[in-house]
């Protein structure tokens, strides 16, 4: 009875391990390590995971908050129009800042800011 007991504890063990590390949520500083390099920045390896991370709990289809923040499109019109960099450059006191969570880090920002001036590659 005793090593069924073991057996079956070691296994428990295993599954809650892996299953505990399979659980980590991302931040963007930490893949990508190099710092605040603005000098290509792209749609997909520098705004969409900032925009998921900091925008698409709320500006999605499902919550409807608008501008509408989860694809490429929605994303360089709400930027071109200022809507976006107006928000998120507000002082970190202002109600209407973005995200409403506190203020993004500068080198968001400026990847933002840097991504319209570059001519918003994808």
């Amino acid at each position: 009875m005793s090593l069924k007991l073991g057996k079956l504890f070691g296994v428990l063990l295993f599954v809650l391990a892996v299953g505990f590390q399979s659980c980590y949520y991302d931040k963007y500083e930490d893949l990508h390590p190099n710092g605040c390099d603005t000098s290509s920045i792209t749609y997909a390896a520098h705004i969409k995971p900032i925009m998921d991370e900091q925008c698409g709990g709320c500006h999605n289809s499902s919550y409807n908050q608008q501008p509408l923040l989860t694809s490429y499109d929605e994303c360089k019109s709400a930027v071109e129009a200022g809507s976006v960099v107006d928000r998120i450059e507000r002082p970190e006191n202002d109600p209407s800042i973005m995200p409403p969570s506190g203020k993004m880090n500068q080198c968001r920002i400026s990847f933002i800011k840097v991504w319209k001036s570059q001519g918003f590659k994808q």
